[in-house]
């Protein structure tokens, strides 16, 4: 090898090594990014299905109170005619 060629050698060896410095500094912040992103996404999940549920316990509580007026409304219906039948006496 001749001394240019050794010199061209040994100058690049410098940028190569920070070359793939920069690489590894890219690539861990890739992935930070990355674990933040699943972090958040599991975090929005997490309130996605809170919601889901309490709206689901809400929907289960109207179809009961909605049975429960069905409910008086017969009664009611039933009470009605008994009611002058009451006030005759």
């Amino acid at each position: 090898m001749n001394k240019t060629a050794l010199r061209l050698t040994l100058c690049s060896l410098p940028l190569l090594s920070l070359s793939s410095f920069a690489t590894a500094n890219d690539l861990n912040s890739a992935r930070n990014v990355e674990a933040q992103t699943i972090t958040q996404s599991a975090q929005s999940q997490t309130r996605i299905n809170k919601s889901s549920d309490k709206a689901f316990e809400l929907k289960s509580d109207i179809a009961m109170l909605e049975q429960e007026v069905a409910n008086l409304e017969v009664y009611e219906n039933i009470c009605k005619p008994l009611l002058p039948i009451k006030k005759k006496r």
